[in-house]
C-alpha cells in the first residue's frame, strides 16, 4: 500500500538525527532536555531520601561481600556520583 504512494519506510541511524532533525541539536531543544534532566535529578533522585539509603546499602553489601572498609565520608561521595550518573542517564 506505501509503495503504491511511492513512500518509502525505513530507519536513519541514530548519528543522523541532528543533521535530519534540526530541532535535536538547537539550543532551544538543549535547554528544555537540561532544565528536565535537572528537574528529574533533583525531585526524583536528588532529593530522594530512600534512593540515596538503598544506594548506600549497596556499599554496605560490597563491604561485606568483598571484606573492604569503606569510610561513611567516601560512601557519601560514591552515592552522591551514582546519584549525579544516573540523572544523566535518564533522558
Amino acid at each position: 500500500m506505501l509503495c503504491d504512494a511511492n513512500i518509502d519506510v525505513g530507519k536513519i541511524p541514530a548519528s543522523c538525527s541532528g543533521i535530519l532533525q534540526p530541532s535535536d541539536v538547537s539550543p532551544l531543544f538543549r535547554a528544555a532536555k537540561t532544565k528536565l534532566r535537572n528537574m528529574l535529578l533533583k525531585h526524583l533522585v536528588g532529593d530522594n531520601p530512600v534512593v540515596e539509603k538503598n544506594i548506600m546499602k549497596v556499599f554496605d553489601n560490597l563491604e561485606v561481600k568483598y571484606n573492604l572498609s569503606i569510610g561513611s565520608g567516601q560512601k557519601k561521595k560514591a552515592t552522591k556520583a551514582c546519584i549525579g550518573i544516573a540523572g544523566y542517564s535518564w533522558i
